[in-house]
Formats: structure tokens, C-alpha cells, sequence
């Protein structure tokens, strides 16, 4: 099952996210600097990437899969 994408851009690491850590994305503000829209989120390449949210998502989405 998928857990996220992403993809390199010249600008920002752009991260879509499925429809289960979606939720939490739009509700936990800690994601708020980086939403781009409901699925999207992009990270600047001139600062380091906050990992513990990138994990966060992930676990998220694979508690759905578990299902």
C-alpha cells in the first residue's frame, strides 16, 4: 500500500499525502507552513526538512493500511 510520494523540484520536495494523513495534516498546525493544498505539501530546499512530521504522516497512513 502507498504510504506518501514525493518529488524533487528545483524550489522544494514536494510531499503528496493519501487521504488518511490528510486529516491530520490540515488539523495539526505544525504542518501549516508547508500545506500547498489538502494532498500537498512542500518543503523549501534552503532549509532542512522536518523529518519528525515527514514520520509522522507516514505512521498515520500506515495505520490505515492496516485495515
Amino acid at each position: 500500500e502507498r504510504l506518501i510520494y514525493f518529488a524533487a523540484f528545483s524550489d522544494h520536495i514536494g510531499v503528496y499525502i493519501m487521504s488518511a494523513s490528510q486529516k491530520l495534516a490540515k488539523e495539526d498546525k505544525a504542518f501549516a507552513p508547508y500545506r500547498k493544498t489538502r494532498a500537498t505539501l512542500h518543503f523549501p530546499l534552503d532549509k532542512p526538512i522536518p523529518a519528525a512530521l515527514i514520520k509522522k504522516l507516514v505512521k498515520v497512513q500506515m495505520q490505515f493500511n492496516k485495515r
